[in-house]
Order: C-alpha cells, then sequence, then structure tokens
C-alpha cells in the first residue's frame, strides 16, 4: 500500500470514528418524565407529525424512548397511514436486541406489526407476528398476562378471516380464560362475544351469532362514551 493510499484509508477511518462518536454522545440514556409528558401532548392532539420531530430531536437509548416511537407507529396505523406506521415498525425491530428480557417493546411491536400485516390482508404473516407476542409473553411474563387479551382476540379474527374456525375458537377460549381476572372489564368481555358472533357468523351459525352479539350489547351502557364505538359495531353486523 503506497503512503497516498494509506493516508486516505487513516482519514476514512478517523471520519468514521468521530461519526460514531457523536451519534453515541446525541442519545441520551433516560428519557425523562418531562420528555414522556411533552409527547403525550402531542399525540393528545393527533399532532402525529410534531411527535416524530420531537422524537427525533430527543434521541434516547432509554425502552420507554423507544416505546414512544412504537406508540407513535401504532397512531400511524390507526389513522391508516401504513407508510409510516410500517417504516418506524421496521426500523423498531432492530432495536429490540438491546434489552434484556422482559422488556414491552418486543410483545408491543410484534402486536402492531401483526396489525399491520392483517390490514393488508397477509393474514400469514399477522399471525406469525401475533404468535411472537404470545410467546413472548406466555414465556416472560405470565401465561394469563392481560397484556394478551388484545392478541389473543386479534389472532382469532385473523383465523376467522382465513376460515380456520378451530383456532379462531381456540384464542378466544384462552381471551376467556384471562377474563376471569379482569370481570368488571365490560367492554373486553363484550368486545370477545362480539369476536365470538363475527366467527359465528362466518361459519354460518346465524343463531349464535345473533345470540352472542346480543350477550355483547347487553353489557354495554350506551351512556358510556367508550362503549359507544364498540355498540355501533355490534349494531352494523
Amino acid at each position: 500500500m503506497n503512503k497516498k493510499v494509506g493516508f486516505l484509508v487513516l482519514l476514512l477511518l478517523s471520519t468514521l470514528f468521530t461519526a460514531l462518536a457523536q451519534e453515541g454522545s446525541a442519545a441520551s440514556p433516560d428519557f425523562s418524565d418531562k420528555q414522556l409528558e411533552q409527547y403525550h401532548k402531542f399525540i393528545e392532539h393527533k399532532s402525529l407529525d410534531s411527535a416524530y420531530r420531537f422524537l427525533n430531536a430527543n434521541k434516547s437509548n432509554s425502552v420507554d424512548y423507544y416505546l414512544c416511537w412504537k406508540d407513535l407507529a401504532f397512531n400511524y396505523w390507526a389513522k391508516g397511514d401504513l407508510s409510516n406506521s410500517t417504516s418506524i415498525a421496521f426500523w423498531l425491530k432492530r432495536k429490540t436486541a438491546l434489552f434484556d428480557n422482559p422488556n414491552e417493546l418486543y410483545p408491543q411491536l410484534h402486536h402492531l406489526i401483526g396489525n399491520i400485516y392483517f390490514t393488508q390482508n397477509q393474514l400469514d404473516s399477522a399471525i406469525a407476528n401475533y404468535k411472537k407476542t404470545i410467546h413472548y409473553r406466555e414465556n416472560y411474563t405470565h401465561i394469563h398476562d392481560t397484556a394478551l387479551l388484545d392478541t389473543y382476540q386479534n389472532i382469532s379474527q385473523v383465523y376467522s378471516f382465513a376460515s380456520d374456525s378451530s383456532n379462531a375458537f381456540y384464542y378466544l377460549e384462552k381471551a376467556k380464560d384471562i377474563l376471569y381476572l379482569q370481570s368488571n372489564n365490560l367492554l373486553q368481555i363484550a368486545s370477545i362475544y362480539g369476536r365470538y358472533g363475527d366467527s359465528y357468523l362466518r361459519l354460518g351459525y346465524y343463531k349464535l351469532a345473533e345470540n352472542s352479539f346480543k350477550e355483547a350489547i347487553e353489557l354495554l351502557d350506551s351512556s358510556k362514551l367508550e362503549h359507544q364505538l364498540e355498540l355501533s359495531q355490534f349494531y352494523m353486523q
């Protein structure tokens, strides 16, 4: 190697090391309560792009920071913005290895990715990601972790769409098992009855579907705002 090439190599390595050092120093180890509060204000006001810029400007290596990114991806997905939700979610997949188990980033992220695939009608990929969440929570938190309720219900609906009644009802039964720990959570109980109704409807068991929807509706109170959306879903069936 001649001297000129050697000098260029050393210059390149020096530049890279400097850039990496600067990148590392730009990220704070913690994401403060004040920063969390500011992020949630942006979300509360539906200012998703402002939340995006805020997180980008306040880098951190904490799990709370990445959970905010996951939450932002969820809000983009709920808004119907699959481009932003997908790009953030798949960027976050590379961050899950940064943290010891158990942590909330891995299961919440794969639940969201399952939602994204379900929205795109990629049922096998949705199931695979929901199963990652289920396996993680059953092994690292608790087999009856109440956070599994939504995942069990979602994966049962995917199986229902795929005309796999056996697995659809299997995961609904697992959701019902957890509900014994949340007997006062009427919204979740009604949601599960609604999923039963949806599955029965797809199978052509119309009387069973009707009974399930009725049970769900009877549990809900139309005077409560949080129940109104669930009721509207049932009346549309």
